[in-house]
């Protein structure tokens, strides 16, 4: 029998190619691109601008216990971080010669800090202590930004503290969220991934509460004055229970979206990346790039865009905070012509049109200030039937 006369039996069949679609990873690897590119510009803008100096102490006395703490924090955070990227990206890339899932979510949370500051982009509910090395923030150099800001008077980003910390934080969040859903799984094998999920939400709220609300907080590190349904509510430390359902739930949703994945060890943001045929070095250029981009839409979604209308709708700033010059960050209270936020205090509307200030606003004694050059509305009146 010749090759043109060979029949299909029962069990051939015809194979049908199926229809090329963009992997996940694509798309994640894109946005993660585009995000590496406007953190380039941003920063550009914040270090070669005005808004790049120190936002000072202030008369208030520092107590020691701060300050030893800020030191502990400045010297430890960093190299706290770069023994991360040894262990997770340095050392698994000299064995295997390709990045890890754990590799490429710690190169992104080196790249996280910078959306730190953002919910302070329309307003502001939390400050951080001025003792420590700041160089100001660059919240302010993001396009159409409209809190309150200026040289030496802004939100600020202790610099040496917080890109170390947002390492070694969400590497310990990663691996505790992964144990919690991996230890209820043995607990209960049939349980399904929205209760396992649900489950480690919950051990991230306590987390957050240990971590933010009764370490770093009572020592003078970062406060929240302008955060909603508080304990201790009096005192500088305050702390609000927005954020650990917001800082909890970006926890979360990255242990989440490091446990869950594929037959090929693929989460949601590199997904289809072994499918790839190119070459090893690229797949890992590739898992990195989704990776960023996946935990910042994490960051952006979970935590930045709810407390964005947080600074907007401020509680009350305690007395025991106003009274502290580093711990207000030169943004408002004595010594500025802004009365802290709160209900009652008008929203503060920065006006880069205008060097000379912003909106009109309330002055720490509750006077109306009206910087120079700033037209107010007029009354437009009703139009009446002849």
């Amino acid at each position: 029998m010749t090759r043109s006369e060979v029949r299909p039996t029962e069990t051939s069949r015809p194979v049908v190619e199926a229809p090329r679609t963009a992997a996940p990873v694509k798309w994640w690897a894109v946005f993660g691109a585009l995000v590496l590119v406007f953190m380039t510009v941003v920063l550009t803008r914040w270090v070669t601008g005005p808004l790049f100096e120190t936002v000072p102490v202030g008369p208030s006395p520092v107590p020691t216990f701060m300050k030893v703490a800020i030191m502990f924090f400045q010297v430890t955070s960093i190299p706290g971080a770069l023994a991360c990227l040894y262990f997770l990206v340095i050392k698994p890339w000299r064995r295997d010669r390709k990045l890890s899932v754990d590799g490429a979510l710690t190169i992104a949370f080196a790249t996280l800090w910078f959306q730190d500051c953002l919910s302070a982009y329309s307003g502001h509910w939390f400050t951080y202590n001025a003792w420590a090395v700041n160089f100001g923030s660059w919240v302010n150099s993001i396009p159409f930004a409209t809190a309150k800001a200026a040289p030496g008077a802004m939100v600020l980003e202790p610099i040496l503290i917080v890109p170390g910390c947002y390492v070694w934080i969400f590497v310990i969040v990663m691996f505790a969220g992964a144990w919690v859903m991996r230890t209820a799984r043995k607990r209960w094998p049939n349980m399904s991934a929205v209760k396992l999920a649900a489950i480690c939400f919950v051990a991230m709220f306590v987390f957050d509460v240990i971590l933010e609300g009764i370490i770093f907080m009572p020592l003078g590190v970062w406060e929240y004055p302008g955060g909603h349904f508080s304990i201790f509510p009096n005192t500088y430390h305050k702390f609000p229970l927005t954020e650990m359902f917001t800082a909890g739930g970006m926890f979360a949703a990255v242990a989440v979206l490091r446990f869950f994945k594929n037959d090929r060890g693929e989460t949601l943001a590199d997904r289809g990346v072994e499918s790839l045929k190119v070459s090893d070095h690229r797949k890992s250029v590739l898992r990195a790039l989704a990776m960023i981009g996946a935990v910042h839409a994490i960051m952006l979604v979970f935590y930045n865009i709810p407390n964005t209308w947080t600074a907007t709708r401020s509680a009350e700033w305690p007395a025991d905070l106003q009274k502290r010059s580093y711990l207000t960050d030169g943004i408002c209270g004595e010594g500025t012509d802004q009365m802290c936020p709160g209900p009652a205090v008008p929203q503060f509307q920065n006006d880069n049109r205008n060097p000379n200030g912003g909106s009109a606003h309330l002055d720490p004694n509750g006077n109306l200030v009206v910087p120079p050059d700033t037209k107010l509305p007029r009354l437009v009146p009703f139009e009446v039937g002849k």
